[in-house]
């Protein structure tokens, strides 16, 4: 599935998430094309762990294993589970971080956000990327606009843990 929404990014601030195929293939350990319980349980977050209930709700003839139809099923239904708690965790952080009660965050409240959720510094060109993701340029970052600049950090590449690893290694 591409992480899509009504606004354009320049390549440089989108990133692709696996579909539900490519998702299925990393997790068919066996190349059987079916997933039992461990591959199910080992293949990788979708926003929180599977369990062996989903499992057995997701196997819908009950013959023991994921096939890729029930899986693109489990998988699509997951990924709305994840878009509903992602939204709902914006519009508390901009409940959280919003100073002047518009219910937007401007760019010093996201700066302020990142640093104190994310322990990111931004960069001298965070307001031209912030201006990219005010879609209604009011100014402001509103959940919607909020969630899709979320996903488009590289978290993985401002991870401070791996930074401070790759610069041990180096000495």
């Amino acid at each position: 599935m591409t992480n899509t929404s009504s606004h354009s990014f320049p390549l440089e601030l989108r990133f692709e998430l696996e579909n539900s195929d490519e998702h299925f293939a990393r997790s068919d350990k066996n190349n059987d094309d079916k997933l039992d319980l461990q591959e199910f349980q080992q293949r990788g977050n979708i926003c929180f762990e599977a369990t062996a209930p989903e499992f057995e709700i997701s196997d819908s003839n009950g013959d023991g294993f994921i096939s890729r139809p029930e899986y693109m099923t489990f998988f699509q239904q997951k990924i709305l589970v994840c878009r509903r708690m992602n939204h709902d965790n914006s519009l508390e952080k901009i409940k959280s971080f919003d100073q002047d009660g518009d219910r937007k965050l401007q760019i010093a409240e996201v700066e302020e956000m990142l640093e104190r959720m994310y322990k990111m510094q931004v960069r001298p060109n965070f307001r031209r990327i912030f201006e990219r993701f005010d879609a209604e340029k009011d100014g402001g970052l509103d959940e919607i606009e909020l969630e899709s600049l979320e996903d488009s950090i590289p978290f993985r590449e401002n991870d401070r843990s791996q930074q401070k690893s790759k610069r041990q290694r180096r000495q």
